[in-house]
C-alpha cells in the first residue's frame, strides 16, 4: 500500500521540488553580483529536465505556467506593488491580476517547455551531436519567443544577470544581452541532458563531453570578455583621447501630482526648482554641461500654457545664460497632434536667447504613457483613468553640445523605456554618438528592485554600443557609466545629490551588435524557430509502442526568464 501511495505522487513530489529549486536558482541569480552570476548557468536545469521528463504535453505546459507564475512572484513582487499605488487597486488585486498575467509576462518558460517535450520525444538514438542540435533548437526558441512576444515588456532577460560577472557580459557587443540569453539556455539545456543521461544509465562520457562542452563556452566568453575590457580600457589611455565633465542631479523629488494638490501648481514647480538650481549652482561652472531628470520639470518648456509657465521658462533660461553652460533637462513638448515625453537641450548663446535642440521619447511606457489607437477609447479612459496621454515621437536624435574651447560632444539622449531598446542607441552609435544620456523617472518604484532592473538594462547599451553612459533619475539609481559597463559614479536612492563625473570618451569603437548584429542574431532564431515548427508538421506526432515506457523518455534537461530584480 505505502509503495503504490508513494508511486502515485511521486511525479508531484519529484515536479515540486524542481520548481522550488528553479525559483531558488533563479532568485539567487536575480542578485546580479558575484559570485551568483555562476548560477545563471544552471539556474534552468531543474525545469528543463523536468519538462523533458513529462510523458504528455498536457503535463508539461501545466508545470510551466507553474514555473512562470513561481518566478513572477519571487522576482516581481515589487510590479504588483507599483501596480497597485498607481492604479489605486488593492495589494491582493494587484498580486492576483500580476499573477494570472505570469504566463503572459514570461511566455518563453511555456515555449521552451513545449520544445524540450517534442523534441524528447523523437525516437532518435541520443548522441551527442543530436543532443546539441536540441539545445540549440531550444535555446532559439526561447530567445525568439522573449524578442517578439509583444506582452513582455518589462525588459527582463536571462542574459542581464551576467552583469555580475563583466567579463561575460561582453559578450553582448556581438548579438545585444538575449545573446548572452541565447548561451545560457544553451548551457542549461546540456546540463539537464547531461543529469537525464547519467540517470538513464547512458555511458559517462556522454555526460563528460556535455559538461565539457558547456566549460569551454563559459571559458571562451570569459576570455573574450577579459581581452576587450583590456582593450577598450588601453584605447581610453592614450593621449588624444577626449575628456568630458559631467554633472548629473538627483533631486529625490516624486509624486509631482501629490504635490501639486498639496500645495498648488505654482508652489509645487516652484519647490521643484528651487531644489535643483540649489543643488546645481555651487558646483555649476567645474562640470562641461549638466543634466536634470526625466519630466523634472513638469509642464511643457518653450510653449507655456500659462504665464506662470512662461515665467518659470524664463528663469531657467535666465539660470543657463548667466552660467554659460549647457543644461539637459526633461519636461513636456507639444504640436498639433498632442504632448510628448521630452529631452531638451538648453545651449547657451552668445546672444541673449538660448539654442534649443529637443528630443522626444520614442517609447512611451505601454498604457501608463501611451495607449495605442486601437485601444484609445473614452469608455476605455473613463474605465481606466490612469491611462496616459503622450504620444510617441519618430526617432533617436543625436546632438552636438558645444563644450567650449572649441570643443563639441556629439550625445545620445534616452529617456527611460528607450534604454531598454536596444534599437535605439544602436542607432545613435552608428550616427556617431560618443555618449549616452540616459534620463529616467524610476520614482513610481516603490523599492529597490524595479529601478534595479531598470539600471541594468540601461547598463547594457554601454556594453553593446562601446559608449559611455550618464543615467540620471529624480529619486535614484543615478550612474555614471563607462564603456564596459562599469560604474564610476553611483548615487544612492531617496537622497538629495549633486556628483561630477569625469568621463573618458575613448575612440568610437565598432561592435557588431550595432552594425545589425542584433538583428541578424533575432532573424537566425526566428528562421531556427520556423524550420522547426515546419519539421514538426510534416514528421507529425511521434508514434508510441502501446505499453512501454523507453529510456528515452527518461533522459534529461532544463530555464528561466531572466533578472527581473537584484536584491
Amino acid at each position: 500500500m505505502q509503495r503504490a501511495w508513494t508511486v502515485a505522487y511521486e511525479p508531484f513530489f519529484v515536479g515540486a521540488a524542481c520548481i522550488l529549486a528553479g525559483v531558488a536558482l533563479l532568485s539567487a541569480y536575480a542578485r546580479v553580483a558575484w559570485p551568483w552570476a555562476v548560477l545563471g548557468w544552471i539556474g534552468l536545469v531543474p525545469w528543463s529536465w523536468l519538462w523533458m521528463r513529462h510523458q504528455s504535453l498536457r503535463a508539461a505546459f501545466a508545470t510551466s505556467v507553474v514555473c512562470s507564475i513561481a518566478f513572477v512572484g519571487s522576482t516581481f513582487d515589487w510590479f504588483a506593488q507599483a501596480l497597485a499605488e498607481y492604479t489605486g487597486l488593492s495589494a491582493v488585486t494587484a498580486r492576483i491580476v500580476l499573477y494570472l498575467s505570469s504566463p503572459l509576462l514570461e511566455p518563453q518558460f511555456i515555449a521552451l517547455a513545449f520544445v524540450l517535450f517534442v523534441l524528447r520525444q523523437r525516437p532518435k538514438l541520443v548522441s551527442f551531436a543530436s543532443t546539441i542540435q536540441q539545445a540549440l533548437a531550444a535555446a532559439a526558441v526561447y530567445t525568439a519567443c522573449e524578442r517578439t512576444v509583444p506582452t513582455k515588456f518589462l525588459g527582463d532577460t536571462l542574459g542581464l544577470g551576467l552583469l555580475g560577472a563583466l567579463p561575460w557580459a561582453q559578450a553582448a557587443d556581438l548579438g545585444g544581452v538575449h545573446l548572452l540569453t541565447f548561451f545560457l539556455v544553451f548551457a542549461n539545456v546540456l546540463l539537464a541532458h547531461a543529469c537525464g543521461s547519467l540517470h538513464a544509465q547512458h555511458p559517462r562520457r556522454f555526460a563528460a563531453a556535455l559538461l565539457g562542452t558547456v566549460a569551454s563556452l563559459m571559458a571562451a566568453l570569459w576570455v573574450y570578455g577579459s581581452w576587450r575590457i583590456r582593450s577598450i580600457d588601453g584605447q581610453a589611455g592614450e593621449r588624444n583621447t577626449a575628456v568630458v565633465r559631467v554633472g548629473a542631479v538627483q533631486g529625490n523629488i516624486s509624486h509631482y501630482d501629490q504635490l501639486r494638490e498639496e500645495l498648488g501648481t505654482f508652489a509645487a514647480v516652484r519647490l521643484i526648482l528651487d531644489r535643483y538650481f540649489t543643488l546645481t549652482r555651487p558646483q555649476v561652472e567645474q562640470a562641461d554641461f549638466w543634466v536634470w531628470p526625466e519630466t523634472v520639470y513638469p509642464t511643457t518648456f518653450g510653449k507655456p500654457k500659462s504665464p506662470d509657465g512662461a515665467l518659470f521658462d524664463r528663469e531657467i533660461a535666465a539660470f543657463v545664460q548667466i552660467h554659460a553652460r549647457p543644461l539637459v533637462l526633461g519636461a513636456y513638448d507639444r504640436d498639433d497632434v498632442g504632448e510628448y515625453n521630452a529631452a531638451f537641450f538648453l545651449i547657451p548663446d552668445a546672444g541673449a536667447r538660448l539654442h534649443t535642440e529637443v528630443y522626444r521619447k520614442v517609447y512611451p511606457f505601454p498604457w501608463t504613457e501611451h495607449v495605442p489607437s486601437w485601444a484609445d477609447y473614452d469608455f476605455v479612459r473613463r474605465w481606466l483613468p490612469w491611462l496616459g496621454t503622450w504620444k510617441p515621437g519618430r526617432e533617436i536624435k543625436v546632438v552636438s553640445l558645444p563644450l567650449g574651447e572649441d570643443r563639441t560632444i556629439r550625445v545620445a539622449p534616452l529617456i527611460c523605456y528607450d534604454a531598454l531598446m536596444p534599437a535605439l542607441s544602436h542607432a545613435a552609435a552608428r550616427s556617431g554618438a560618443e555618449l549616452l544620456l540616459t534620463m529616467s523617472n524610476d520614482s513610481w518604484f516603490s523599492g529597490l528592485e524595479g529601478k534595479r532592473l531598470s539600471l541594468v538594462g540601461t547598463v547594457f547599451r554601454s556594453i553593446e554600443t562601446h559608449r559611455p553612459q550618464i543615467r540620471v533619475t529624480p529619486t535614484g539609481i543615478t550612474a555614471v557609466i563607462d564603456a564596459v559597463g562599469r560604474f564610476r559614479i553611483l548615487m544612492p536612492p531617496d537622497r538629495p545629490q549633486a556628483a561630477i563625473a569625469t568621463l573618458v570618451l575613448p575612440p568610437p569603437r565598432w561592435s557588431l551588435a550595432t552594425e545589425g548584429g542584433h538583428q541578424w542574431f533575432l532573424i537566425a532564431c526566428l528562421a531556427a524557430t520556423f524550420m522547426g515548427a515546419a519539421s514538426w508538421l510534416r514528421s507529425g506526432p511521434p508514434k508510441r509502442k502501446s505499453g512501454s515506457r523507453s529510456t528515452h523518455h527518461r533522459a534529461n534537461s532544463s530555464g528561466a526568464t531572466g533578472i527581473s530584480s537584484l536584491r
